[in-house]
């Protein structure tokens, strides 16, 4: 079982400090619905990597190139730690997970203060088909995330079997959404409102695009790519 708290909406991953220049090449590999998307993905690539870098007052060059065929992000850093750090990052799955409260004294996958324990559905990084965010009426931003068929089928078997009961939302290991399922809940897409800002539910958004649709893989300047 594990802990944790109530996270923000965002988390930004880069740190450390260190001089000189870096550029990283990290190539693309889109999943099917990615490759539908390449435009709207590649964008995402690049508005995720520049928010990630603005976030920390870091300067750097960021753009996504064609090479051997194959889309390529190049990441001129003047931070190498915060380059070598994002390289990293990057290449860390999505963790998304639709989860279910269990009640007290029940076994817990994850346990989050003031809200009690959650154990998993069958919705995860797998379901996602596309996020979309928006803006509400009173400044907030919003977030829809349609779901794969097999997505929808499993969704709906949650509302299904939890009507009055809490499912929450987390992302990379943080709390970003909860909510009572109700009788009226019988939609295909997985809602998250109340997010402070317009801007920041395109940020969220983009990462879980990226997340879902994109896998990193290190290449070198000639094209020849590197496991990590």
């Amino acid at each position: 079982m594990r802990r944790f708290l109530v996270g923000s909406c965002v988390a930004l991953v880069l740190a450390g400090c260190g001089g000189g220049s870096t550029v990283a090449r990290l190539q693309l590999q889109l999943s099917a619905e990615g490759a539908k998307r390449s435009t709207e993905i590649t964008e995402a690539v690049q508005r995720m990597v520049e928010s990630r870098l603005a976030a920390l007052d870091e300067k750097g060059s960021i753009t996504v190139e064609t090479q051997d065929g194959k889309p390529v992000l190049v990441m001129t850093v003047d931070n190498d730690v915060v380059a070598e750090k994002l390289t990293s990052d990057l290449q860390v799955p999505l963790d998304f997970r639709l989860m279910k409260a269990v009640p007290n004294g029940q076994e817990a996958e994850v346990v989050v203060d003031k809200f009690g324990g959650f154990v998993s559905t069958g919705v995860n990084t797998t379901s996602i088909l596309w996020a979309t965010p928006s803006e509400t009426k009173d400044g907030k931003g919003f977030i829809s995330i349609m779901l794969t068929p097999a997505g929808q089928a499993e969704l709906k078997k949650v509302f299904a079997e939890n009507r009055g009961n809490q499912i929450a939302v987390f992302v990379r290991e943080r709390l970003m959404s909860v909510k009572t399922v109700t009788v009226n809940d019988n939609k295909d897409t997985i809602d998250i409102d109340s997010i402070p800002s317009a801007a920041i539910a395109k940020i969220f958004a983009d990462d879980v695009n990226v997340g879902a649709h994109v896998t990193f893989q290190s290449v070198a300047a000639s094209g020849t790519s590197s496991s990590k």
